[in-house]
């Protein structure tokens, strides 16, 4: 079976929708998006300067080091 056709979990937005009433889909997605998003600005930033300190700012080892983790979550 491709990996394209393969079920895959519900997450996300998805899972959001799922699991609330039809009239408070709306409602509970904007919830859901709006919380990721501050989840986001608030460790992206940090996140960042994290893996560029733990590399001694090396940026061309930290992108590297990202890259490898994405495309170990596929």
């Amino acid at each position: 079976m491709p990996s394209s056709a393969r079920a895959r979990p519900l997450d996300g937005a998805a899972a959001t929708r799922q699991s609330v009433l039809p009239r408070l889909r709306g409602t509970a997605t904007a919830t859901f998006f709006i919380a990721t998003t501050l989840v986001g600005l608030a460790l992206g930033p940090f996140m960042a300067g994290y893996v560029l300190a733990t590399y001694e700012d090396n940026l061309s080892l930290c992108v590297t080091s990202t890259r490898v983790w994405w495309l170990l979550d596929w």
